[in-house]
């Protein structure tokens, strides 16, 4: 088995880096639709807003 896993991480080695991010973005269903995109980013920003903090805030 542990020699299945080697030849594994060799043939991830050969991917170039576009081809293992095109993956990884296909696994996690990205899409490249910027109005989806900016839908889900307001979805996050109304979030942060709502629990009142803020990264930048610094009281004391």
């Amino acid at each position: 088995m542990a020699h299945c896993l080697k030849g594994m991480k060799m043939k991830e080695k050969t991917k170039t880096q576009r081809e293992r991010f095109e993956e990884t973005a296909r696994q996690l269903e990205c899409d490249e639709d910027e109005a989806k995109f900016n839908a889900d980013l307001k979805k996050i920003a109304k979030a942060k807003a709502a629990t009142g903090k803020s990264r930048s805030s610094k009281d004391g």
